[in-house]
């Protein structure tokens, strides 16, 4: 195996090789994920707040706190989905709570 193959692939579970290129595509996003992309471009940028209140309203069973508007979390849940899209370039960090979308 030739160095650039080792760089240009992820190795999976069973020792096969994923193009790192497929790694990054929005179908390996979860459904959370997917809808925290589409708020974040059609509103040209996204809160931290808004985007754990997304990833909050995909959870199975729903949160009760955020039933009932007292959920202290999402703003914190939010910012860690939007590093987690930060590390596969999807979002850039504009200032402290607010992310816009990369231009991928």
């Amino acid at each position: 195996m030739s160095p650039r193959s080792i760089a240009a692939a992820q190795l999976t579970v069973d020792g096969g090789e994923t193009p790192l290129a497929e790694l990054h595509s929005p179908a390996w996003l979860t459904p959370a994920q997917r809808a925290i992309l589409h708020q974040a471009r059609e509103q040209t940028r996204i809160s931290a707040t808004e985007a754990g209140s997304i990833v909050h309203a995909h959870r199975s069973p729903p949160c009760p706190r955020c039933a009932r508007g007292t959920c202290g979390f999402t703003s914190s849940d939010g910012t860690d989905a939007l590093k987690r899209l930060r590390k596969r370039g999807l979002v850039r960090r504009v200032r402290a709570g607010v992310w816009e979308p990369t231009a991928c």
